[in-house]
């Protein structure tokens, strides 16, 4: 099904709302980020827009971005979470972080 690409956008999300959301269907990915990164308390989604789907506008959905800092050395990376390839058999997500440029 197609659907309109204004009908998405930018939107800020939490990361207890986010960790929370996972955490329903897979906590170990939450257990491995907390354990090994501070995220920042906001970060990014997409939000799905009225003109899109009246009934569910202004949620926020994968990818979900995250500023974070390694706690091993403190560098600043970007977390990306997003639902696996499987997600709606699994429920799994999966994360991807790149160093930054980002000094906070």
């Amino acid at each position: 099904m197609m659907m309109p690409l204004l009908g998405f956008a930018g939107g800020s999300i939490a990361w207890e709302d986010v960790s929370a959301r996972i955490s329903k269907t897979d906590p170990e990915i939450i257990t491995i980020i907390s354990k090994n990164f501070a995220p920042d308390r906001v970060g990014g989604a997409v939000r799905i827009g009225y003109s899109v789907d009246p009934e569910h506008a202004g949620e926020r959905l994968p990818p979900y971005d995250f500023n974070v800092t390694r706690k091993s050395d403190l560098k600043r990376y970007t977390l990306q979470i997003t639902e696996s390839s499987d997600f709606q058999y699994s429920g799994r997500y999966v994360f991807t972080v790149t160093e930054t440029t980002d000094k906070k």
